[in-house]
């Protein structure tokens, strides 16, 4: 568990990736038009777990980078579905993040001291939950990795 706190006027980070359902985008421009607050739509790259190990600096560094013909497509992607989702008096961003899912919302989570985090579900039914459950999915571990409220939308 994280020792920072969450800040209640802080943005709201909300886990995206591309095909995602658009619930999970909705609930997060629904819950910033309601508080008030910005939201940093996260979409981490599960391309190296093993930045789990680099220190924070070297974190940066490798954010700072260009970005790759993959990045860019993807970029444009999420940028197209939640812009046109987007209500004109909500502030968003959009950032690529890389390792593993729930502990790099976290630490971007912490970076921008968030309110809460949204993600989605792999969708309602008890054979999800179970698969969740026992595949340990992101919002199971995101909901034990720190102290911020957590929304999690069940997509089906």
């Amino acid at each position: 568990m994280t020792s920072s706190r969450a800040n209640a006027e802080g943005p709201i980070v909300v886990g995206v990736y591309p095909g995602q359902s658009t619930l999970v985008i909705n609930e997060g421009l629904v819950a910033a038009h309601e508080s008030g607050h910005a939201i940093v739509f996260a979409h981490v790259r599960v391309t190296s777990y093993l930045t789990e190990w680099d220190t924070a600096r070297q974190r940066r560094e490798t954010a700072r980078r260009a970005t790759t013909g993959e990045d860019a497509v993807l970029i444009a992607e999420l940028t197209e579905v939640i812009s046109g989702l987007a209500d004109r008096g909500v502030s968003w961003t959009l950032r690529l993040i890389d390792g593993d899912p729930p502990k790099a919302l976290v630490r971007l989570a912490d970076e921008v001291h968030a309110s809460r985090i949204i993600v989605g579900s792999r969708g309602a039914g008890l054979v999800n939950a179970t698969g969740e459950w026992l595949s340990r999915s992101v919002a199971t571990r995101l909901i034990h990795l720190q102290h911020r409220p957590v929304t999690v939308v069940p997509v089906w």
